[in-house]
């Protein structure tokens, strides 16, 4: 997704390596190929287990095809760079203050649970 998407925080998990990635893009609207429906343009929060593998200098991310879960936080059918990194703002602030978006909230845990993690 390039520039459309951002890492906005890695929350650490009880099992070793692995993290839950939070993340912030746009996304345009259209069809979904993946599970068949049309999906409206916006900015959506995405949440999944990540294994982090470090060794020989380098650092891989190890994902997971179809394990993560999305939430539309605003819709929007065309991108804007002002208001991605408003709402990646706002999204890092209410995870550091432990007080994460209601939806958004639910999603971490539903995608930790779903992978046999627990958040440390």
């Amino acid at each position: 997704m390039g520039d459309r998407s951002v890492l906005v925080k890695d929350l650490p998990t009880d099992r070793e390596g692995s993290v839950v990635e939070i993340t912030v893009f746009h996304q345009k609207g259209g069809h979904n190929w993946f599970h068949g429906t049309t999906e409206t343009g916006g900015f959506y929060v995405s949440a999944q287990v990540v294994r982090i593998e470090k060794g020989h200098g380098y650092t891989s991310r190890l994902y997971a095809m179809g394990k993560g879960r999305k939430v539309k936080i605003e819709d929007a059918e065309r991108f804007n760079a002002k208001k991605l990194a408003k709402i990646v703002e706002t999204v890092r602030a209410a995870l550091d203050a432990g007080t994460p978006i209601p939806s958004v909230s639910g999603m971490i845990l539903a995608v930790a649970a779903a992978d046999g993690v627990t958040l440390a």
